[in-house]
């Protein structure tokens, strides 16, 4: 009797990138409930056009950032259980802590950059940490016959660090873009995800704003933004709430 292993192809990497994330709304959301489940209070996403086509899109949150520990034996690895009895998030934010539920769900947020696009640099830094720089070439996987070949750059030494030295957060560059864009799509994506930040301005709540911006300042024409959309509300509403029980 013969015993063999599975082998598995770089490809099933396109395919998870391809295939688990429906649609590019869906892969930007995914990487925006990565950063709030990192403990951002904000998360900038910049659409970069030239000559009226989408080049590049940025992502950017000043959340805990992730160590090279992190980077090598969770966000590389597919398939870790390392969030599964996680229920709660505990953020210290100054001289209090917040408490949030994790939005992750199948863990593939590290896979939305495919579905965006095959070139992606990403820049993190944590507490008392150096910044990494962590470079994917999503190209290569065509020239990789076993995954071992499939190589994902790291790097702690290059100029032009993203991050101030007293700073955490992740930044992540995606470019050679995919799909189709469009205005009307960029239109859909800035409504979506409007509608994830916090209605709340007071010192004692949890704050988390997404910020959608593009250098196409016409893109955006005519948008509500958080705050007109806030002024123009038909109801408000107030309560006190004691513990997990509002009074």
């Amino acid at each position: 009797m013969d015993k063999r292993n599975f082998k598995i192809s770089p490809r099933i990497l396109y395919h998870f990138g391809e295939d688990l994330i429906k649609n590019e709304e869906i892969a930007i959301f995914e990487l925006v409930k990565n950063s709030y489940d990192a403990c951002a209070t904000k998360c900038d996403i910049e659409f970069v056009f030239n000559e009226n086509k989408l080049k590049k899109i940025v992502i950017r949150d000043d959340g805990k950032g992730m160590t090279k520990s992190i980077i090598e034996n969770v966000w590389l690895v597919i398939g870790t259980d390392n969030k599964a009895e996680i229920k709660e998030i505990r953020c210290n934010k100054g001289d209090k802590e917040i408490i949030r539920v994790p939005l992750w769900e199948k863990g593939i947020g590290r896979l939305s950059v495919h579905k965006l696009g095959n070139e992606i640099t990403l820049f993190t830094k944590s507490a008392n940490e150096d910044e990494i720089k962590v470079k994917i070439d999503w190209d290569k996987i065509k020239e990789s016959e076993k995954l071992e070949d499939f190589f994902i750059e790291i790097n702690t030494e290059y100029e032009n660090k993203r991050f101030k030295k007293i700073e955490t957060g992740t930044e992540i560059i995606i470019e050679k873009i995919k799909g189709d864009w469009n205005k009307r799509k960029i239109r859909k994506i800035y409504r979506s995800l409007l509608s994830l930040n916090s209605p709340f301005d007071n010192e004692t709540t949890d704050k988390f704003r997404v910020n959608v911006t593009s250098n196409d300042k016409e893109i955006f024409k005519g948008l509500p933004s958080l705050e007109e959309i806030k002024r123009s509300a038909l109801y408000y509403g107030k309560c006190r709430i004691e513990g997990n029980k509002i009074v």
